[in-house]
C-alpha cells in the first residue's frame, strides 16, 4: 500500500471518530438540558415557598406586619426563559413545562419574567409577587 492511501484511510477514521464524538456529546447536552428543565422549576418553587413561608407565619399573622423580601432566581430553566405567576394559592411557573406548587394559608397573586423578583407580604394572608 502506498503511503498516499494509508494517509487517506487514517485522515477518513479521524473524521469518523470526531463526527461520533460531536454526535455522542450533542446527545448528552439535549440530556442534561431536559433533566434541567424538568428539574429546576421545583428547585424555583421551593425557594419561593420558602420565602413565602418566611414572609407569612401564621404565628404573627395577627400582627399584620407588612414585609418585604428580594430573591435571587436563576436567569433561564433547561437554557429557555421562564415565567412565575401567583394566583390563589398555587405557583406556577411556565418554561418548557409547566411546574406548580401551592402554598397553604395565603393569597398569592402577581407575575413575573425576570429573574429578581420582590415578594410583598401586605396584608395578614395576602403576598403579592411584583
Amino acid at each position: 500500500m502506498n503511503v498516499f492511501a494509508t494517509y487517506a484511510i487514517g485522515a477518513g477514521l479521524s473524521v469518523l471518530v470526531i463526527a461520533a464524538l460531536i454526535l455522542s456529546l450533542n446527545s448528552i447536552s439535549g440530556q442534561w438540558s431536559d433533566f434541567l428543565a424538568e428539574y429546576e422549576p421545583r428547585h424555583v418553587c421551593a425557594s419561593l415557598q420558602n420565602a413565602v413561608n418566611i414572609l407569612h407565619n401564621p404565628s404573627n399573622s395577627s400582627s399584620a406586619l407588612l414585609a418585604r423580601m428580594e430573591i435571587q432566581l436563576p436567569e433561564k430553566i433547561g437554557g429557555s426563559d421562564y415565567a412565575i405567576e401567583f394566583k390563589e394559592n398555587d405557583i406556577f411557573i411556565r418554561s418548557k413545562t409547566e411546574y406548580t406548587c401551592t402554598v397553604s394559608g395565603v393569597e398569592l397573586n402577581g407575575e413575573s419574567r425576570v429573574n429578581k423578583i420582590v415578594l410583598e407580604f401586605i396584608a395578614p394572608d395576602k403576598v403579592v409577587l411584583k
